[in-house]
Parts: C-alpha cells; sequence; structure tokens
C-alpha cells in the first residue's frame, strides 16, 4: 500500500493488504531494457490480439487482461486472484505463445503490481513514460488495446474503469500541457531525421506501408521539399488516395519498382517477417532506410550493404534529442499529478462491495483447505515430507481454480443491475457472514520515502524484507515530497545541502504520520532531528561512482575541454585534479532525468553512484552507454554512499527490535567511521569531502579519508587503520579528522 504525504494533508490509497482479493499486475518487455532482437520476437501481431487476450483468460489467477504491443514494448495488464501466481503463470503464457523459455525472458522482464501499475499505464498513456517523452501516439495505441482486449471480452468491471479513468486523465494532461502542439513519436522523429538529409528537394522517398505508423509519417512528410514521395502498399487503393502533384501510387507487386527509384525508403509494415531483403538493392546507388516495423520489416542480410545506411526503431529512439528541457519540466509536474489520479482511482476501488465477499469466500475455502490437510495428516501419518507438499500444492491448485470463476462473477456484479441485493445474495448462498470490521483496514506500519522512483525501489526493497521477517504485520508506504523534489533547479549548496531531502520526512516522523523512514544514507545529515535515530543499516550497495557516457568508452578517453554532468562538489575537486581541462555542468533530478541530459544538454559525460544504476537496472548491454566503476585510488565516494539508513522515533523500542532484523553489522560499522569523520568537520555536501570504510581480508577496518577543494588544487587523502582486535569505528571517523585536520592549508579552506 502507498500514501501520499504533502501539501499539508495525506493522500490514502486505499488497497488494504489481506483485504483487497484480486491484484493488479503488469509484465512487460520494453526497449529499456530489451534488445530489439529480442522485442521483435516478443511482439503481438495486431490480428492476433483477440486470440492472444483470450487464451490469456484461461490460464490459472488471471481474472481480466489487456495485451499491448508496440515497437517499443509489449506489455500484459491483467487482473489475477493472487499476485505470485497471476504473474507466475502470465509469464509462462509468453512464453508458451512464442515458443521460448519463459526463463529466457527475466533479465528483461519488468513486473509491477497494483498501484505500480497503474501509475505505470497513466504515465504510459500521457506519454511520460514512453521512450519519447511527451509523445500523443501512445495514447492511441493503449486505447487501440484496450478495444482489442474489451472486445475479445478478456476485460471487466475493474480494467474497464482503469482504462477509461487511464484515457481521460491523459486528454486532460495533453490539453493542460500542450502536449499536441509539439508532437513526438516513432513517425516524428523519423521525419525529424529526414529532415536533416541534404539536398531534399532532389531526393525520392518511398513509404512502404500505411498503417497508423505509416499514415503518421506521410502526414508529416509532406511538410519537407521532397522532389517526390512514392507510396506503396498492400491495398492500393488506400495509396491513390493519397496522390497529389509529388506524390504518386504503385501497386504491391511494384515494390522493387519503388525501392530502386528511392533515394530514402522508409518502411512501417505490420509483418511478422521481413519483406524488405537485400535482392531490392542490386545496384550501387546510395540510400537511406528507416525502418520503422517491430518486427523489422528489413532482412539482416541488407545491412551487409556497404551503400545502404539502415536506421531501426531504437537507432531512431537514440539519435534524435527528443528530451527539451521545457518538455522536461512538464514532464516533472505530470509525474507529480498522477498520484492524485491513482488515488482516485483506489477510492474507487476500495467501494466495490464485492471486496469483503470474495475474500470472505476465499478465507472460507482456506479453512476447508486447512481442515482437510489436518485430516489427511491424521489419516495418513507415514506420508513422507515430499508427498505432504505434493498433495498440499494440488489441493491449493484445485482450490483456486474452483474459486476462480465465483471471483470472477462477483466482482462483475458491481457492474449489474441490483448489485447489492444479488451481493447480498451471494453472501448467503455461501453462508458468508460480512461484518463491519472485515471493511475496516488494519492499522499498519507506516513507512516514509520520497516520491522518486530511485527512493520508492529502496523503500520498497526495506518493506519487502520486513514482509518477510514479520508476515503477520502489514506496511504501507508513505510518500512525502521534500523542499528537494520541490526544487529540482537550484544548487543543493544554494539551497541547503542534501538535508533539504530530509527535513520535511524527520517532521513527518515526528508529528507520528509515518513510523519509520528510510533514507539513501548519503542523504542524511550527520545531526539528526532531536527525537529520532538511525535504527538500521541494511547491507552496502556498491559504493563508488561510475563514469556514463554514449561516446567514450573510458574517462581518460574524453577530449580536451569535455563537458561533464554532475552536481556533486566532491566529484569536481577530485576529477579537475585528474583532468584541469574539464567543463562542469551542474545536473539534478532523478536518474532518468540525468541520463537524458547527456542529450539535452549536450554533455560528454555524466557521474553517478552506481548503486542507483544497480537498483533501478536502468543500464544494461547493448543500451548505447559506455560505463566506467571508478576505484576509491580515483575517486573517494560520498559519505555513506551505497548504504540505506531506516529512521525511527527514539522512544520506538517496538520498532526498533523489529528493524536489527535488517541491520548488517558490518555496514554499520564502516558508516559510522565514515560519519563520525564528517561530524567532526561539520560539513555536508556543500563542500568536497569523502570517505570510504572496508573491512580488510585480515579483519582490520580502513578508512579512507578525503577532502578537497573545489578547484582540484588542494585534496588531501590518507589512509587510517584499526586492527581486527580493537575495532572502534567512531575512534577511527576521530584518527581520520585529526589526521586531515593537522593539514594547515585545508584546515583553513575547510572550516
Amino acid at each position: 500500500m502507498i500514501r501520499l504525504l504533502g501539501e499539508g494533508r495525506v493522500t490514502k490509497f486505499i488497497r488494504r493488504r489481506g483485504v483487497n482479493c484480486v491484484q493488479l499486475v503488469n509484465i512487460g518487455l520494453t526497449s529499456r531494457k530489451t534488445p530489439l532482437t529480442l522485442r521483435e520476437k516478443i511482439h503481438f501481431a495486431t490480428e492476433d490480439l483477440a486470440t492472444a487476450n483470450q487464451s490469456l483468460s484461461h490460464y490459472k489467477s488471471v481474472l481480466e487482461s489487456v495485451i499491448l504491443s508496440t515497437c517499443n514494448r509489449t506489455e500484459i495488464f491483467a487482473l489475477a486472484d493472487q499476485q505470485h501466481t497471476g504473474q507466475y503463470y502470465i509469464k509462462h503464457f509468453i512464453g508458451e505463445w512464442f515458443g521460448v523459455p519463459y526463463e529466457s525472458l527475466e533479465p528483461y522482464i519488468e513486473i509491477r503490481y497494483n498501484e505500480h501499475m497503474v501509475e505505470h499505464l497513466f504515465l504510459l498513456m500521457t506519454g511520460a513514460q514512453s521512450d519519447v517523452l511527451g509523445e500523443t501516439q501512445i495514447l492511441g495505441q493503449v486505447r487501440q488495446a484496450y478495444g482489442a482486449a474489451k472486445q475479445a471480452g478478456t476485460t471487466g468491471v475493474i480494467l474497464n474503469h482503469l482504462f477509461q479513468q487511464g484515457t481521460a486523465f491523459a486528454k486532460d494532461i495533453h490539453s493542460k500541457y500542450q502536449l499536441n502542439e509539439h508532437p513526438k513519436s516513432l513517425s516524428y522523429q523519423a521525419v525529424e531525421l529526414i529532415r536533416q538529409s541534404p539536398n531534399l528537394e532532389k531526393q525520392t522517398l518511398t513509404l512502404i506501408g500505411l498503417g497508423q505508423v505509416g499514415e503518421l509519417v506521410l502526414t508529416y512528410l509532406q511538410e519537407l521539399p521532397l522532389k517526390n514521395i512514392i507510396l506503396v502498399n498492400r491495398t492500393y487503393a488506400k495509396s491513390v488516395r493519397h496522390v497529389s502533384n509529388n506524390i504518386q501510387a504503385l501497386p504491391w507487386n511494384q515494390l522493387d519498382q519503388g525501392v530502386n527509384q528511392a533515394d530514402i525508403v522508409v518502411t512501417a509494415l505490420d509483418s511478422v517477417e521481413p519483406l524488405i531483403g537485400a535482392d531490392l538493392f542490386p545496384d550501387d546507388k546510395i540510400k537511406t532506410v528507416y525502418d520503422l516495423g517491430v518486427p523489422r520489416n528489413v532482412h539482416r542480410d541488407v545491412d551487409a550493404l556497404p551503400q545502404i545506411q539502415i536506421y531501426n526503431v531504437d537507432h531512431i529512439n537514440h539519435l534524435l534529442d527528443t528530451h527539451a528541457v521545457e518538455l522536461e519540466e512538464k514532464i516533472h509536474l505530470i509525474r507529480q499529478e498522477v498520484w492524485q489520479e491513482i488515488e482516485q482511482y483506489f477510492q474507487w476501488q476500495n467501494n466495490l462491495d464485492a471486496v469483503p465477499i470474495v475474500q470472505g469466500l476465499r478465507e472460507k475455502m482456506t479453512d476447508h483447505l486447512e481442515t482437510v490437510e489436518t485430516s489427511l495428516e491424521n489419516k495418513l501419518p507415514d506420508l513422507s515430507p515430499r508427498e505432504k507438499k505434493v498433495i498440499s500444492k494440488h489441493l491449493k491448485s484445485l482450490v483456486n481454480a474452483m474459486l476462480k470463476e465465483p471471483v470472477k462473477v462477483t466482482k462483475e456484479l458491481m457492474a449489474s443491475p441490483q448489485p447489492h441485493e444479488k451481493l447480498s445474495f451471494v453472501a448467503d448462498l455461501f453462508g458468508l457472514e460480512i461484518t463491519e470490521e472485515q471493511s475496516k483496514e488494519k492499522e499498519s506500519i507506516k513507512v516514509g520515502s520520497r516520491g522518486s522512483q530511485l527512493a520508492l525501489n529502496q523503500t520498497r526493497r526495506v518493506v519487502a524484507m520486513l514482509e518477510e521477517k514479520f508476515p503477520q504485520e502489514s506496511f504501507e508506504i508513505i510518500i512525502i515530497q521534500t523542499e528537494g523534489d520541490k526544487d529540482q533547479f537550484s544548487k543543493l549548496s544554494q539551497i541547503g545541502g542534501k538535508g533539504v531531502f530530509v527535513k520535511q520526512i524527520e517532521q513527518a516522523l515526528l508529528d507520528g504520520k509515518i513510523d519509520m523512514a528510510v533514507h539513501s544514507l548519503k542523504d542524511v545529515p550527520t545531526k539528526l532531528s532531536s527525537g529520532t535515530m538511525l535504527a538500521a543499516f541494511p547491507k552496502r550497495a556498491n559504493a563508488f561512482d561510475v563514469f556514463i557516457s554514449r561516446e567514450y568508452p573510458e574517462f581518460n578517453r574524453l577530449p580536451m575541454g569535455a563537458k561533464v554532468g554532475t552536481g556533486s562538489l566532491r566529484r569536481i575537486s577530485q576529477l579537475r585534479q585528474l583532468r584541469p581541462d574539464l567543463k562542469f555542468v551542474e545536473i539534478r533530478g532523478n536518474i532518468d532525468t540525468r541520463l537524458n541530459k547527456l542529450k539535452t544538454e549536450d554533455l560528454d559525460a555524466i557521474i553517478l553512484a552506481m548503486a542507483g544504476i544497480d537498483r533501478l537496472s536502468l543500464i544494461s548491454q547493448g543500451d548505447g552507454y559506455y560505463t566506467e566503476l571508478f576505484d576509491v585510488d580515483t575517486m573517494v565516494p560520498a559519505i555513506g554512499q551505497g548504504c540505506l539508513a531506516i529512521q525511527i522515533r527514539s522512544n520506538d523500542s517496538q520498532n526498533m527490535k523489529r528493524l536489527q532484523a535488517l541491520n548488517h553489522e558490518k555496514s554499520e560499522i564502516c558508516v559510522t567511521a565514515e560519519r563520525q569523520y564528517l561530524r567532526r568537520f561539520g560539513v555536508d555536501c556543500r563542500y568536497p569531502i569523502g570517505a570510504y570504510c572496508q573491512f580488510t581480508v585480515s579483519g582490520d577496518l580502513t578508512l579512507i579519508a578525503m577532502l578537497g577543494d573545489e578547484t582540484g588544487q588542494q585534496i588531501i587523502r590518507q589512509t587510517f587503520t584499526q586492527s581486527g582486535t580493537n575495532i572502534d569505528p567512531v575512534d577511527l571517523g576521530n584518527a581520520a579528522f585529526d589526521g586531515i585536520s593537522q593539514n594547515s592549508s585545508v584546515d583553513e579552506w575547510g572550516r
């Protein structure tokens, strides 16, 4: 469960753990993680969507479904009676439909549940979650996917309401932020690339395919000063309708003629197999081909032709600067607005009176199951553990199969005439006593978090660990907007340092609006608000910084005067010592935004914390990024970098005891030494300061401390060690402070 806290109010998300008996599940493969070579295999043809949705509906646990398949993504939005079972069988469906082992898809699959699925869907429909930020074409594609599923009979009251609400929200967003005035889509991108071609007035372009994408391409092409446009489509009459002074149509059987006459070829066909092969390019004439199909329309043998330059959908997405600063600001505002819309959806869902009835039905069947299992154990005492496990598994499968249809029908009653009378009949039929208490939400432990993608990811990890350790407890995430989140453009050093990411969360903790808070430790000041404490430090992730570039494989291969994006004075100081010629650009925002700024601000590279990249799985092989990890000798990390910290009220002994189950002792010792060093200096991220503590193989504790200035001319690095038989992290931090501060020049600068 997630709630949103901020602006003086608590926004409540109503999905109740253990009470809401249906689960929203989203499983997808997108261009963000999945290479084109795999996406074109896992792609549903338009004419197959109805059959595919109906086939999926026969799988266990799946109650409703919508399949979306475009050039950039294949995603399934489903309603399941159980979360784990639902995602398991949806993955099996994908593997079986396309004839691939579903395990081979695991590295690329993205899974979202409940409010996270709703957030993703709504942002996708607005264009804020699309590969091309702000594109409006995706809304039409989602609506078509929903229409196909509805016609196939695989949507019901839940998904119908969800997709209809999402459509209305997206239309309002497009109008409010005038996204339609600056169309962004694959079609638009391709034509913008063509616009950059020299001597367009002397060139002939052949467009193959006049489906939705092809029609959009043709619309944009008519703004260009092309000599001729040749249209080739399977339905000749559709091409003929567009014939004008410089537009001509050729029948499908003259496809080769259309390709031969062209200087530029654009393919936009919905086809399972490639239709454009090397045989259509018999001469040495130089041509540029834009393949907008997924699966690809152009056969791979064309890649080997030296006179042909091919751009596929991934090339096009990466080549164009589609993330203007103005658009980035709009997207940030849209992401804030979406939470109010999600709240409205779950308020509606919670008002479905079918929820307690379905839950009561499931609980009754589960009670019967436990009775049968106990009886079997008494009557068959010689069963082995394995035999008991097999029997239990099959009994549960039987119960789930018996429940699937009653759950589906009961849920749909809310959309029928006289729903309350019918629900009352169902309750009487099964002997269910639905008390008022069953509709009340169990008091849950509230976990505070910032609303960024990374912060939520980290908080969900902590909540998952807590749920595993304490399955009897209920946890919910409260999103709190901090001053640092509100101001995404000022330098941190100008608005109060990294404490701006913590202040509002600490206040919510002290006010009792949350019970604990999850932080990136590097954002937490050494001086906490009175009445609070850091109760646990889960095992530390990668603590180091990473170099990221689209053009340069290594930091040392950056050209003279290269532009590097980072908002950290610590990084700037150390990099300037290595490369005084570099120019640094202040960048802020979430990790996606910073990666996008490689293009929007014409940066040669950016420097980020590796832990965030790893936690969000943002960079994978083949996605166009070069990365290089800085070792501690090159770049001393930020204090606490890579480590999470869980903050509670100092007098909360109950949660203090719970959180000890999550604490990693060695991580706690290391970050305690680092923070003591920082605490003694009395500074924060407004100064170039860093430290990294680790245990050696022999069990000694070492602390590498760094202090510098922004110019990189004054940097002190020293290593301090404690014997493994005499570990005291506070003493080690003090020793590092004493050793570094003995240097008078640094002392004059630093304090």
